[in-house]
C-alpha cells in the first residue's frame, strides 16, 4: 500500500522585533525586521559609554519599522539600559511610538508608561520604588501581556508596577523615537534597546537585566 503524507509549513515570526545597538558613530538593528534609522543633526557623543547612545533635547533617534513588525501583538516587552546625566535633572521622555505608547522618567526617578491597546483605550502606569535617582546604569522593561491582561514595569530585575491591560497593541505602530524631538526629553544614555513579541519569563528577564546593567554584549566595533 501507499501512504499519503501532507506537510503544513507554519511561518512563526521572529519574536525579536527590534534590537538597536549603538556605536560611537553608528546605530544598527540586529533583529530581522526591516527598519530605517534616522537621527538628529547632532547624533553622537564621543564620551558616551561603550554601546550607549547619549540622549538630549538635540540628540534623538527615529526608527521606522517596515511591515508593521510592532503592530497587533498579544505580548510586547520593551527593554533597555538607562543612565541619567545627573541625579536631580534630565528627566523627561525616554521613547515613544508616536500616538501609541510613551515612556518617560519623572522627577522622582520613577518610570511612567502610557500604553494604548487596539481598541483605543489607554493605560497609565507609574512605578513605585524604581530608584532611578542616581547616575548609575539601570535596566528597564515594560511588558504587555494581553492574554493575562497585565502591564508590568520591571527595573533592575524587580517588578515595581503593574496595571490591567486588555487586548493587543495598536494595529498600525510603525514609527518609534528614542528621546523626544517634540518636547521635554530625557537627558542621559540608553543602551540595548530591544522589543520582543513573546512572553518573557522571570529567568530570561533577570538575565537580560544583568546584561543591561553591566553593559555586556552591546558595544559595536566602529
Amino acid at each position: 500500500g501507499t501512504t499519503d503524507v501532507s506537510t503544513t509549513v507554519v511561518n512563526v515570526p521572529d519574536p525579536l522585533r527590534l534590537d538597536l545597538r549603538f556605536g560611537k558613530d553608528a546605530i544598527v538593528d540586529a533583529s530581522n525586521s526591516s527598519v530605517t534609522i534616522s537621527m538628529s543633526d547632532t547624533p553622537f557623543d564621543a564620551n558616551a559609554d561603550d554601546g550607549a547612545y547619549h540622549v538630549t533635547s538635540d540628540s534623538w533617534v527615529k526608527v521606522s519599522a517596515g511591515g508593521n513588525a510592532l503592530a497587533s501583538l498579544d505580548f510586547m516587552t520593551i527593554s533597555f539600559g538607562l543612565k541619567r546625566d545627573s541625579a536631580d535633572g534630565g528627566y523627561g521622555d525616554i521613547g515613544r511610538a508616536h500616538g501609541d505608547w510613551y515612556l518617560s522618567l519623572n522627577n522622582n526617578g520613577e518610570i511612567v508608561a502610557n500604553m494604548e491597546n487596539d481598541s483605543g483605550a489607554w493605560t497609565k502606569l507609574t512605578t513605585v520604588g524604581a530608584g532611578i535617582n542616581d547616575t548609575d546604569w539601570h535596566a528597564v522593561s515594560v511588558a504587555i501581556d494581553g492574554v493575562a491582561g497585565v502591564l508590568s514595569i520591571i527595573v533592575d530585575g524587580s517588578v515595581v508596577g503593574t496595571a490591567a491591560f486588555s487586548g493587543k497593541t495598536p494595529a498600525t505602530t510603525s514609527t518609534l523615537y528614542i528621546g523626544n524631538p517634540f518636547g521635554a526629553s530625557f537627558h542621559g544614555q540608553i543602551r540595548g534597546f530591544e522589543i520582543r513579541s513573546d512572553r518573557q519569563d522571570a529567568d530570561s528577564g533577570f538575565v537580560r537585566h544583568s546584561e543591561l546593567m553591566q553593559g555586556q554584549t552591546f558595544a559595536l566595533v566602529s
